[in-house]
């Protein structure tokens, strides 16, 4: 199987494997402005306690050269992050929204990445965006070593966190399913 035809990597091949995992990336750009977020969506998927929505401000950041995500730490600029996994189906995605409005999108599954797109940015109130109003600048699986630590140490967080605070997906997940 060639890389071109991945759909889905296992969350915890990047958590064990010691070289670098493909990733899914996808880069949009609205054609319309403000964005805005389907937090009924968030409601009916679920969210755990593990799971981040943050906004990175530009300040420097005091990273020792020998830390393993200082070339990464060092050139963070404003975005606004979130972050998703999905204990039960074993999905994992990153969207990174810079203040310009480029959205990176990052994850080990392309059919969870796309409907986490279409389900939290488009098709809701009040203007109802079409996922035509999107310009795809690019996807494709990518292997490099600074995305492949950035997922693996966003998903780790994840995946540590979720059994930290609850030991199940299902007692920490806030879902109109569990009401």
């Amino acid at each position: 199987m060639s890389i071109e035809d991945l759909t889905k990597i296992s969350i915890e091949e990047y958590l064990t494997n010691e070289g670098i995992s493909p990733i899914y990336k996808m880069k949009v750009c609205p054609q319309f402005s403000p964005l805005d977020m389907n937090l009924q969506f968030i409601i009916e998927e679920g969210w755990s306690q593990a799971d981040r929505v943050r906004f990175h401000l530009e300040r420097e950041i005091k990273v020792e050269k020998d830390h393993p995500l200082a070339f990464l730490l060092n050139r963070l600029k404003p975005h606004l992050l979130i972050r998703r996994f999905d204990r039960e189906k074993g999905s994992f995605i990153a969207i990174s929204i810079t203040v310009n409005g480029e959205m990176d999108i990052l994850s080990n599954d392309i059919e969870y990445a796309k409907k986490y797109l279409n389900g939290l940015f488009l098709n809701c109130p009040p203007s109802y965006h079409s996922v035509e109003e999107l310009d795809l600048i690019g996807e494709k699986w990518v292997v490099d070593k600074k995305t492949s630590c950035y997922v693996s140490g966003l998903a780790s967080r994840s995946v540590r966190m979720g059994s930290i605070i609850s030991g199940s997906s299902s007692d920490s997940t806030i879902s109109r399913r569990s009401r």
